[in-house]
């Protein structure tokens, strides 16, 4: 009866630590810091330029590109943050967004939630732990996300 116990014991070991997931995941569900994904995506477009930069509004249902000369205005904004912008989660987010922004590289996707002037969230498509949640009170209005993709949208 023992040995048919450990058997079985063995054989749940075994198939848990070796299935599709990534062991550490399954152990350590903490994320890392508050900024994990900025600092990743930071760290991505230091070493590879995106495909597309692409901005869906969710009024009109509708998505556009940034073109070359707009992409500048997005990746400032990343650039300017810093750890007084991130946040837990707002106990005023809204329920909905207004835009979100899907930066593109050739093996990852990121993405940023606009809720309003003032929250957003960053996150990688395929993430693992909870999104990034940042304040924008102190941005620079031309800088801002909502303003840039207010303006970009054409949204009066």
């Amino acid at each position: 009866m023992k040995n048919k116990l450990l058997i079985v014991f063995l054989i749940v070991c075994i198939v848990s630590c070796t299935g599709c997931t990534n062991v550490n995941k399954l152990f350590n569900k903490n994320k890392p810091s508050s900024n994990y994904y900025t600092e990743n995506l930071v760290k991505k477009l230091s070493s590879e330029k995106p495909k597309t930069i692409k901005v869906f509004y969710k009024e009109f249902f509708d998505e556009f590109t940034f073109p070359e000369t707009e992409r500048t205005d997005i990746l400032s904004f990343i650039n300017i943050l810093n750890e007084k912008n991130f946040i837990e989660k707002p106990s005023d987010l809204p329920d909905t967004y207004k835009y979100k922004v899907y930066i593109d590289f050739n093996d990852l996707k990121y993405a940023i939630t606009i809720f309003n002037e003032k929250y957003i969230s960053i996150y990688s498509w395929d993430g693992d732990y909870e999104v990034d949640y940042v304040d924008m009170s102190d941005i620079p209005l031309q800088l801002n996300l909502y303003s840039i993709c207010k303006f970009f949208t054409n949204d009066n």
